[in-house]
Order: C-alpha cells, then sequence, then structure tokens
C-alpha cells in the first residue's frame, strides 16, 4: 500500500493527511508537539464523523478513511 508522511500536525498538515487518507493512501502523522499527531487524528475522524450525520459521506469511507490515519511518535516511524 502507499504511504505518505505529514510534517506537520496543524490545520494545513492535518488537512493534507485527511485528503491523502481519503484518496487511498496510508497518511502517517509527524509534529514535534508531543501528542500533536494524536490531536490531529482524533479531530480529523470527528470531523469526518460530521460529515457522515450530515448524509455527505457514508460511514464504511468514514471507517476506512480513519483506519488510514496513523500517528507518528517520531520521524522513524
Amino acid at each position: 500500500s502507499r504511504t505518505v508522511a505529514i510534517l506537520g500536525a496543524g490545520a494545513m498538515g492535518s488537512g493534507i493527511a485527511e485528503t491523502a487518507a481519503r484518496s487511498g493512501w496510508n497518511a502517517r502523522l509527524c509534529d514535534v508537539r508531543p501528542g500533536a499527531s494524536r490531536e490531529a487524528v482524533e479531530r480529523i475522524a470527528l470531523g469526518l464523523r460530521g460529515r457522515v450525520a450530515k448524509g455527505k459521506l457514508s460511514d464504511d469511507d468514514h471507517v476506512a478513511t480513519v483506519a488510514r490515519l496513523h500517528a507518528a511518535g517520531d520521524l522513524a516511524e
């Protein structure tokens, strides 16, 4: 499978990660601030859940996209 690394889990990095994951790529988010990557993945998942609630995204697409999002603790991951 294809994997992309995104350095920086802020607004731009999160948007890139979400777009990549929705396009079928495994997205690994990495940020220098401890916990930022994990928080970004949770924030993306919550936003996607909101789209499911509005009928703009299927539940299956939500689950598949979130499964492709990964928080990396450091660059080695």
